[in-house]
């Protein structure tokens, strides 16, 4: 999956958020499009012990805070739309402190002409989600979770899901797997500045199913499963006021 490459417009009335504002800080680069790809892919999707391993950060944590801006032009005057999600942790296992907030940057949003700019396969968030977040890569990645929406699970109305709406359960065995599909509004239809996004799909895998596992028992496993984890610096969170430059824009197209 090439997310710099699977960006949708969707037409929007007014912009949200504010233009870049220039700030003395470094300028931060995309120095190669394969750094638009989620790493984590190669790991199981609910062996969470791998998992936190390999991320920066792992938290439970509420979007407090959306922005939009654009990447710095390029020597083209080329730039791409990005988001900024900012969480407040609640709980931590790693890379982050309770109540310390954390700024991610994802590639897509609103584009100053008032469109939303959708990647295909990223989550999209919306201010009060509270999210189970395997961060990895923010900063450098165009999608900072690991294995991209697989690093993002869902917890709404105290129950746990995917970025899908997949019912995440215990099998026999004590495992997580998804036992399900719900139809979730907080899942399905997300605004991206002014737009309205349906993001309802045809699943493929099990049908309708009971709800997710309960937020507790999850966080429970995730406290017996994540003790010996290595130990990690606090992870790096992104200004959104800081100018950055999308440097694979530069590149000549492939003939």
């Amino acid at each position: 999956m090439t997310l710099s490459l699977t960006l949708s417009l969707l037409s929007a009335c007014d912009l949200s958020g504010a233009p870049v504002s220039p700030v003395d800080s470094d300028t931060l680069e995309v120095v190669d499009p394969a750094e638009f790809e989620p790493a984590g892919t190669d790991l199981e999707r609910f062996d969470f012990t791998a998992r936190a391993e390999v991320a920066d950060a792992v938290f439970v944590g509420e979007v407090e805070r959306i922005d939009y801006r654009q990447s710095s032009p390029d020597s083209r005057g080329g730039t791409l739309p990005f988001t900024f999600v900012t969480w407040r942790a609640e709980r931590a296992w790693k890379g982050v402190a309770p109540g310390q907030r954390v700024t991610a940057r994802f590639v897509g949003g609103v584009t100053p002409e008032g469109y939303a700019s959708v990647v295909s396969e990223l989550p999209l968030f919306q201010e009060g989600d509270r999210d189970v977040i395997f961060l990895d890569q923010n900063g450098l990645a165009g999608c900072p979770l690991l294995g991209c929406a697989a690093g993002r699970l869902r917890l709404i109305d105290g129950r746990v899901y995917d970025d899908e709406g997949g019912s995440l359960v215990a099998d026999e065995a004590g495992e997580v797997v998804v036992g399900g599909w719900r139809n979730l509004p907080e899942v399905n239809v997300v605004t991206v500045g002014t737009v309205l996004v349906d993001r309802r799909v045809d699943q493929d895998g099990p049908g309708e199913g009971a709800d997710g596992m309960p937020e507790r028992a999850f966080t429970g496993l995730l406290d017996s499963r994540l003790v010996n984890l290595r130990s990690a610096p606090t992870t790096r969170s992104v200004n959104p006021d800081a100018p950055f430059v999308v440097r694979f824009l530069d590149r000549e197209p492939s003939r």
